[in-house]
């Protein structure tokens, strides 16, 4: 039976997460017995420096021109060229920040289509979300997975999904050039131009035929009040909106980096195990966010430790 490389991906992606879950309920009780043992990285190479996560930290305004909440109008050269060198001067990331501020950062659309586009584009992993509190920014929201953005999206703002076909439908010569569905073209694989087009494409189809009364709960106005008043159908967010378009699919879990560091290295590493989903968010004791490690790096250097005891 011929498999697929796709199929193939997706049944590697499955079984090997699945072969260390079992891995680690098989000999859940010899875990407590190893890692103790487990404290140089000459020995075992487990420490939780080597499983921290790289960031892709894009400045997304230039000027006056924000891509989190810009007019359509402002889709210029200037700020695509700018773009374009955001996405072709880096290599793939883990997770990106998303700070809302205070509710006034991020509207609904631009994180829509950018959690789609850097998740094609750099093969971006998970958005962190952090929000400004009195007398303290960067509070830690929780992150979650580019695609669970998109899809939880797409149920509380249809239009979304509706103007995102329609823009991809209209871009020209479009080729797909990579496993993590990197736009390029027929003619040149590397050409970011696509990307470009798309996000274009998209700001004007999910702002066509505003209502002549703005709905508060689905079109927000842009820019200053008059004939250059703006209309975006989206809704800014803020760390209550978050939670409530992703619920469960918005990981929260985290550990405070001052707690850690009076931990020995094998109790830092017993904590990382205890916590839920692939990335743990350390932070300071105020919340604030620091870093994030991939937890999937450690659970398989515990498997691999746990089989050469056996």
């Amino acid at each position: 039976m011929d498999i697929t490389y796709d199929v193939a991906a997706i049944i590697s992606a499955i079984v090997w997460p699945l072969i260390i879950v079992i891995v680690l309920l098989a000999y859940r009780k010899n875990i407590l017995a190893i890692l103790p043992y487990v404290k140089k990285v000459s020995f075992a190479g487990l420490t939780i420096e080597l499983a921290e996560v790289k960031a892709f930290s894009p400045r997304w305004s230039m000027g006056s021109i924000d891509v989190r909440q810009m007019k359509g109008v402002d889709i210029d050269k200037s700020y695509v060229q700018y773009f374009i060198d955001q996405l072709t001067g880096t290599t793939t990331a883990d997770y990106a920040v998303i700070d809302l501020g205070k509710g006034d950062k991020w509207l609904s659309s631009r994180l829509f289509i950018l959690a789609i586009l850097l998740g094609r584009m750099i093969g971006l992993k998970s958005f962190v979300f952090v929000e400004t509190m009195p007398n303290l920014r960067r509070k830690y929201i929780g992150w979650a997975e580019p695609s669970k953005i998109r899809w939880a999206f797409a149920i509380e703002f249809p239009w979304m999904e509706e103007a995102f076909g329609k823009a991809y439908g209209n871009l020209p010569e479009i080729q797909i050039v990579s496993k993590t569905g990197k736009l390029g073209s027929r003619f040149n694989s590397d050409d970011p131009f696509q990307a470009i087009n798309l996000l274009q494409n998209f700001v004007f189809e999910n702002n066509k035929d505003p209502p002549p009364l703005i709905n508060d709960n689905e079109w927000v106005s842009i820019g200053p009040e008059g004939p250059e008043q703006y209309l975006e159908h989206a809704q800014w967010l803020n760390g209550d909106s978050i939670e409530d378009l992703l619920e469960k699919d918005l990981n929260k879990s985290y550990l405070v980096s001052s707690k850690l560091k009076d931990m020995s290295e094998s109790d830092q590493i017993r904590q990382m195990l205890l916590q839920s989903g692939r990335y743990v968010a350390i932070t300071r004791d105020d919340m604030r966010f620091e870093k994030l490690i991939d937890r999937y790096i450690l659970l398989e250097k515990v498997s691999k430790s746990l089989l050469r005891e056996k």
